[in-house]
């Protein structure tokens, strides 16, 4: 399989010209996949839309029940023998 990709902008006349290597064969099946990129919305609106997104129920609540699960994930890492601030010598707990 092989890959090409083509940056276009959009004709007025909505009509795309593709243009195919030489070496691919003629007659040979090919997909054509089209993917378009919306621009991004302009950064005032981007803020106004954070702006309500504190206020909204929802979110603050699916915002608290991700930091409660970091928490936790946090809580179990400190005690796992991976944890760089679990310091155990000699089988003992050192909390210095």
């Amino acid at each position: 399989m092989e890959a090409i990709k083509q940056m276009v902008r959009i004709p007025e006349d909505h009509e795309i010209k593709i243009r195919i290597p030489y070496n691919i064969p003629e007659n040979e099946v090919v997909e054509v996949l089209l993917i378009v990129k919306k621009k991004p919305a302009a950064f005032k609106q981007k803020v106004e839309e954070l702006k309500e997104a504190v206020r909204d129920k929802v979110f603050l609540d699916d915002l608290r029940d991700v930091s409660e699960d970091f928490k936790a994930l946090d809580s179990n890492f400190a005690r796992s023998k991976y944890s760089p601030y679990n310091f155990e010598e000699n089988g003992k707990k050192n909390l210095s």
